[in-house]
């Protein structure tokens, strides 16, 4: 299985017959890693230094690396141009969707998303599941971010308290929810630039200045596997406003997470599945896009 490797020393990283060579700016210490068994590389220090070499070899593996801001929260992402042989003609089925075909994709993932709810409010013995049953059985898929939004409403409220708000800057485990969505972003990002589609050109976000349009869209479902996951460690020990070290360190851990739906899955080979089905969805213009269930 792929792994992800997070590095939060002060190191000079290159490349040397297939593998990544880690040496330490202090004390020398080395170590390495094929590349191949890599999916994402994390750089959280400011005094990382690495060679043209490694980056090539790193886009050609399809490994995205991450660069953390001064306060270690993921900030750019470095993902290879060429995404894979076919991926003019896969561009072309994605821009050719009509907005009837865009609305329908939506309304899909807003109802994924909300099943995935329903299961974290179970797993979590929270009340409210029967709300979000009833949200789902209305037939309002004229307006699917209405139903997103009352049940977003809703959901908050019964996982974490009535007093809760879900804000970038707010109380705690906001800034937990913030780091594994930012994860699971990456994952989304990583898993559709290697189907070669175009990541800025989205079904129902289109913000001019996102660059990740698409992405946004189709993590959205994958959202409360974050949820249950800080909710889970969160009630063991609460996470702090500013995450700490070890924080952050247990929050990779998410991707790898397995669960079971219909079989046993790891996140984020779940991510790179979707993304497949998706390209089908988009070829074929009748396939339903398959999300794993919680």
């Amino acid at each position: 299985m792929k792994r992800t490797l997070y590095i939060i020393t002060p190191c000079h990283l290159q490349l040397s017959e297939g593998y990544l060579i880690y040496t330490h700016k202090e004390d020398q210490t080395r170590k390495e890693c094929p590349i191949n068994e890599l999916a994402y590389l994390i750089l959280a220090h400011t005094h990382i230094s690495l060679t043209q070499a490694l980056l090539t070899a790193l886009a050609e593996a399809k490994v995205a690396v991450i660069t953390c801001d001064a306060k270690h929260l993921p900030y750019a992402l470095t993902l290879p141009l060429r995404g894979h042989y076919l991926q003019s003609e896969r561009a072309r089925a994605q821009v050719a969707l009509t907005e009837a075909q865009k609305g329908h994709l939506w309304a899909q993932i807003v109802r994924a998303k909300i099943q995935n709810q329903m299961a974290v409010l179970q797993k979590t013995s929270s009340r409210g599941v029967t709300y979000l049953k009833q949200l789902l059985s209305k037939s309002n898929t004229n307006n699917p971010e209405a139903k997103e939004a009352q049940a977003a409403r809703w959901y908050w409220t019964k996982l974490f308290g009535a007093d809760f708000q879900r804000t970038r800057y707010g109380d705690p485990p906001n800034a937990a929810l913030n780091y594994g969505y930012a994860l699971i972003r990456t994952a989304m990002a990583r898993a559709l630039a290697s189907q070669g589609l175009i990541l800025s050109v989205g079904f129902h976000h289109h913000n001019r200045y996102n660059a990740f349009c698409l992405v946004d869209d189709m993590m959205e479902p994958y959202r409360p596997f974050v949820d249950l996951f800080v909710w889970q460690h969160h009630q063991k020990s609460p996470y702090s406003k500013a995450l700490t070290k070890s924080q952050r360190e247990e929050l990779l851990l998410l991707l790898h997470e397995s669960h079971k739906d219909s079989s046993t899955f790891v996140l984020f080979q779940a991510i790179e599945r979707t993304a497949i089905t998706l390209v089908s969805t988009l070829q074929e213009r009748r396939k339903r896009i398959n999300w794993k269930k919680l």
